[in-house]
């Protein structure tokens, strides 16, 4: 009995991790995608002050 309780444990856990890291995947590709805006704009400033 203990055997099975352990393993529902252990399925409900890597299911947690499962969904935790696509939920980092997700922030760390909207985070990129910000870095890059960033990043553009601060060419397009570069670009301005140099001129």
């Amino acid at each position: 009995m203990e055997t099975v309780r352990a393993q529902s444990q252990l399925e409900v856990a890597m299911s947690t991790q499962d969904t935790q890291r696509g939920v980092v995947e997700s922030v760390n590709l909207q985070l990129g995608d910000r870095i890059k805006d960033l990043l553009a704009l601060h060419h397009e400033l570069n670009h301005l002050l140099n001129t």
